[in-house]
């Protein structure tokens, strides 16, 4: 069974074919496949539905998959995006003893776009942390990260070698006041495998129709 829900307020959407909420512009959506493949729908698009939504998938232990939406006017969608993000799914199921990479992209927002000079970008560094703990070289385990700065893009990439359960949880990247997260699990045998179909379903459904919208005067940007 798949639950939509807004994490600002932490308000159940829908839940397979049923609506929770009273707002009539929101509503789940039958994608082709089994019947995890749910997306939800929100029609008339507002500021208001700005932010961040789950996906959750009923499975042991709970899948879960996050998109952020951003709702802009028509005449600010020239304006570059500005912000931190980690490549690929985010959430992520590996067998112990592989070597998990995660690429973080950040970019910085002009401190004087007038004069469009590299020189103006703030100075700026990524920082990796797992269930909120900094990670970095020191750490007994075998921890690699690297970081590129190319103005106003900086890149970083965490290596994990030979992980082991202990690895799993949520890895966070920041750039100054921009993060983004994904959650790792190291689960081998066959809880693995059930572990993997259903995450697939739940990545199906991010593909196929992750969020439905049905703009007005409005445009949106998924990140």
């Amino acid at each position: 069974m798949v639950l939509w829900m807004r994490t600002s307020d932490l308000s159940v959407l829908t839940m397979g074919d049923m609506t929770f909420t009273q707002d009539r512009r929101v509503s789940s959506e039958y994608q082709h496949g089994d019947d995890t493949s749910w997306g939800l729908v929100i029609k008339n698009v507002q500021h208001s539905d700005a932010g961040r939504y789950e996906c959750q998938i009923n499975t042991e232990p709970k899948m879960k998959r996050y998109v952020n939406l951003v709702v802009k006017e028509h005449q600010q969608m020239d304006t570059p995006f500005y912000g931190t993000q980690i490549f690929g799914s985010k959430e992520q199921v590996v067998k112990p003893h592989n070597t998990v990479i995660l690429i973080c992209k950040s970019i910085l927002q002009d401190t004087n776009p007038k004069e469009h000079d590299f020189n103006h970008f703030p100075s700026k560094s990524i920082e990796w942390s797992r269930n909120d703990e900094i990670l970095n070289e020191k750490m007994p385990r075998g921890v690699l990260i690297e970081i590129e700065h190319n103005s106003p893009i900086v890149i970083s990439k965490l290596t994990l070698a030979n992980v082991v359960s202990a690895d799993s949880g949520i890895y966070s990247c920041r750039c100054g006041a921009h993060s983004d997260s994904i959650q790792l699990h190291v689960i081998g045998g066959e809880k693995h495998q059930t572990l993997l179909g259903s995450f697939s379903s739940c990545v199906k459904i991010s593909a196929d129709s992750f969020l439905l919208l049905i703009l007005s005067s409005l445009l949106v940007v998924l990140i």
